[in-house]
Parts: structure tokens; sequence; C-alpha cells
């Protein structure tokens, strides 16, 4: 499974590849402890965001563009449950793991997040991210075809 710094060389690595200026990967926010008084990081931007567990593993990468933005998305996926004091994930797709971590990536400019979003699921192959994708005996296959498969770049990304 991928963890932070696989998900640091990625970025890097897609900055690279495509000539743009590096983006920045957001120290981590804590969901449970930060919710309720703190913003998220870059929460009025344009980027992508990635949830991670409590062990620091990549759960979900997401994105915002155009008519959103950080906040706005990723607060889509929990809510605070006032009755049981804590933080809950909506809707009726609930993930195997709970969220811990959020981080978040600003880019530069709206059309950036789509393309960013689609090379981190292709390159790191967070469990969550399900849209598009069959699994077929732990093996992703994607359902457009000239993907590059999910673990080509593992050992090949630059350091940040």
């Amino acid at each position: 499974m991928a963890d932070l710094d696989r998900l640091k060389r990625a970025v890097c690595h897609y900055c690279s590849r495509y000539h743009i200026l590096q983006f920045e990967v957001s120290e981590a926010y804590d969901l449970h402890s930060q919710w309720q008084t703190d913003y998220f990081p870059h929460t009025e931007e344009k980027g992508c965001y990635a949830f991670f567990d409590e062990g620091m593993d990549l759960l979900y990468v997401g994105k915002a563009s155009c008519n959103s933005s950080i906040g706005a998305r990723a607060g889509t996926y929990l809510q605070w449950d006032k009755s049981d004091n804590c933080l809950k994930q909506t809707g009726s797709d609930h993930w195997d793991s709970r969220p811990f971590y959020l981080f978040t990536i600003p880019v530069h400019d709206a059309h950036q997040a789509p393309s960013l979003e689609e090379y981190l699921i292709e390159t790191l192959d967070p469990p969550e991210n399900r849209a598009g994708r069959v699994r077929q005996g732990g093996q992703v296959t994607e359902i457009t075809k000239g993907a590059e498969s999910a673990g080509n770049l593992g050992n090949t990304l630059p350091n940040p």
C-alpha cells in the first residue's frame, strides 16, 4: 500500500514529467482532532486531496476543480456526529479502513487537478478509489485502454 513518501514522490514525478512548477503537499491534517477547530489546508483552492488511515497508508485520492474547492470536496466524505461526539463517514459507500489524516495538494491551474488525480490513482492504486476500475484477484484492471499499470512507477519515482 502507498504511504506519504510515495505520494510525495509521485507528485514530484508528475510535475517533472509534465514540466510543471512543483506542487506543494500540505502537512497532515488530523481529521479527528482538528475537524471542529481548524480548516483543511488550502481549503479554498483547486487541487487534489488524499485520505490516509491511522497507520499512514493511502486510502483515497480525490480532486477539486472548476466549480469546487478542496475544502468543499474533501468535506463531503465526513461529518461530525454530535450524538456520538466523533467523526463519521457520510453516504452508503463506507471504506474498509477509517480515514484519520488528510493531505492536500493545491494546483496552479484548475485543469491540472483532474490530470494529477488520474496520475496518482494510476500510480499509487489507493484501495478506496473504485470508480472506473475492476479488481480481479487483487489486481486492478483499468476499464479504459492505454492506462499504465498501477505499479509501474513504484520503484522509479524520484525522491521529492
